[in-house]
């Protein structure tokens, strides 16, 4: 995990402890950047990646994605939680508490 201080850790940083509730902290947190950050343009992004998707990324990055288990299809599902871009870049977050204090 690459943590890294910048305005959007900072900013995150005075909205966790306003927010009592630890279940309304990571929506609240996102409802913020989303409204406030510049460079937060999307949030809550569902994913879903295939067989077919993950092998044309494996190939093209030179990397493994999934671990493979027989001859089963892969899949991989899940949500971004923050999209940015900045300085030409999109950068794809994924909040975790103890990355943010």
């Amino acid at each position: 995990m690459n943590s890294k201080n910048n305005a959007a850790t900072e900013a995150a940083a005075l909205i966790i402890p306003a927010v009592g509730n630890n279940k309304l902290r990571h929506e609240t947190l996102q409802k913020f950047m989303l409204a406030n950050d510049s460079v937060t343009v999307a949030i809550e992004i569902p994913i879903c990646l295939t067989e077919e998707d993950i092998t044309a990324l494996e190939e093209q990055h030179r990397i493994e994605l999934a671990p493979r288990d027989g001859n089963k299809p892969r899949t991989i599902t899940g949500h971004i939680d923050f999209v940015q871009v900045r300085n030409g870049a999109v950068h794809i977050l994924d909040y975790k508490r103890s990355a943010v204090l």
